[in-house]
C-alpha cells in the first residue's frame, strides 16, 4: 500500500466548533464508522446501520480534507455519496445507484448468525462505471467494507486512535 506524503489536517469548521458530544476528531469519525460497520455486518438487514455507515463513511472527507486521487476511489465514494443523498431525500437519482433491495432471508438476523444462516441482506444494484469497477450488485456489508478499507487506508496512523470514548 503506497503512503501519500500529502500532508493531513482537520477540516477547518471541525476545529473551529469543536465538533458535538464525542466527535471531536477524525479518529473520532473513524471509530463511529467501524461501529457502525460491526453493527451493519452483526445484522445484514439492519437499513437504520447501513444509513448510519453511509453517512458517516461519506462526510468524512468534510471531516479529514481527504480526497479520492484515482478513478476507482471516486467512483467508490460516488455511490456511498449517493447512497447517503439518496436516503435522505428519497431519490437516489441515476448516476451510479440503479436501485437498492431488501432479499429477505429465511432466518432471523436477531437470532440466527448471519455467517451461517439466510438472514437476508441489503443488497446495492449498480450501473455505469461503477458498475466496472464494483460489479452490477453487491451487498451493503461488502460494500460498507470496502469504504470502511479506503478511510482506514487515508487516514495517518496517528488518527486511528480514538483517545474519547462514546459514553
Amino acid at each position: 500500500m503506497a503512503r501519500h506524503s500529502r500532508k493531513f489536517t482537520i477540516a477547518p469548521e471541525m476545529r473551529a466548533n469543536g465538533g458535538v458530544f464525542a466527535l471531536r476528531t477524525p479518529a473520532d469519525m473513524l471509530a463511529k464508522l467501524r461501529h457502525d460497520y460491526q453493527r451493519l455486518k452483526t445484522n445484514p438487514v439492519d437499513s437504520y446501520a447501513a444509513w448510519d455507515f453511509f453517512v458517516t463513511a461519506f462526510h468524512m472527507r468534510d471531516w479529514t480534507q481527504v480526497r479520492p486521487r484515482h478513478s476507482s476511489e471516486k467512483k467508490l465514494l460516488r455511490v456511498c455519496a449517493q447512497i447517503a443523498n439518496g436516503s435522505k431525500h428519497f431519490d437516489l437519482g441515476r448516476h451510479s445507484v440503479k436501485a437498492t433491495e431488501y432479499q429477505q432471508g429465511v432466518f432471523d438476523p436477531q437470532v440466527f448468525d448471519p455467517y451461517v444462516f439466510d438472514v437476508g441482506r441489503l443488497l446495492i444494484h449498480l450501473e455505469g462505471d461503477a458498475a466496472t469497477v464494483l460489479g452490477d450488485s453487491l451487498d451493503a456489508v461488502t460494500l460498507a467494507r470496502k469504504v470502511l478499507d479506503y478511510w482506514e487506508s487515508k487516514l495517518p496512523a496517528s488518527h486511528k486512535t480514538v483517545a474519547t470514548s462514546r459514553a
